[in-house]
């Protein structure tokens, strides 16, 4: 037993599964689930911890929150890659709650996107796909046979006017999607989003006005 384990005598969980996948799988790509779970069941109990009970697997449920986070993706059905890029979501304890939330407000702007242009764009070695950005209380409609998948949600009291800002320094990037339903597609990404943010707001805690 490894004695400085912190999750030593506990059960397997989802959580403690997504720790272990980073720090056993970072940079690796291909990888069955099966040796994923081999890997974490035998590296979790060898260092004095216990499998789980759970009907699921902890392994499956960990595998979909860190692709929700950008942190893996099996564009191969059942291999997966793990990234090993740690600045994908800088702040994000690996919770639970994989939508990253900015600023303070009784409103929202959030920024959404359908997973397959995620997963073309990793595929092609791309940066940016084509995101939506626009107020919560707009609809989304979707002829996709897909859910978008919110990312970003930033709080403000003036969701009209920081949802403005964000498409017109979008727009003179030149990143506007002119042929996309509505106005508000972008090819961007959550990351571009959240630094043009941080840019307008001086900080995450200040609402524009």
């Amino acid at each position: 037993m490894n004695n400085s384990y912190k999750h030593a005598g506990k059960p397997l969980t989802e959580k403690i599964a997504r720790e272990l996948i980073i720090e056993l799988f970072s940079g690796e790509t291909g990888v069955q689930k099966k040796e994923i779970k081999q890997v974490v069941d035998e590296t979790h109990t060898k260092r004095g911890g216990n499998l789980s009970t759970n009907e699921m697997h902890p392994v499956s449920s960990a595998l979909n929150i860190l692709k929700k986070q950008g942190l893996a993706n099996n564009p191969t059905r059942g291999k997966w890659s793990i990234f090993s890029n740690p600045d994908v979501h800088p702040n994000d304890p690996f919770d639970s709650e994989a939508v990253r939330t900015l600023g303070t407000g009784k409103n929202s702007v959030y920024l959404c996107y359908y997973p397959a242009y995620r997963c073309l764009a990793e595929y092609e070695g791309k940066d940016f796909w084509a995101c939506k950005i626009g107020r919560v209380d707009s609809q989304v409609h979707t002829t996709m046979p897909e859910t978008p998948e919110i990312a970003l949600i930033f709080k403000t009291d003036d969701p009209e006017n920081l949802e403005q800002i964000l498409h017109n320094v979008l727009k003179l990037r030149g990143k506007h999607i002119a042929d996309a339903p509505g106005n508000a597609w972008f090819m961007t990404s959550p990351s571009e989003a959240e630094v043009i943010y941080k840019n307008i707001m001086g900080s995450t805690s200040t609402t524009p006005r």
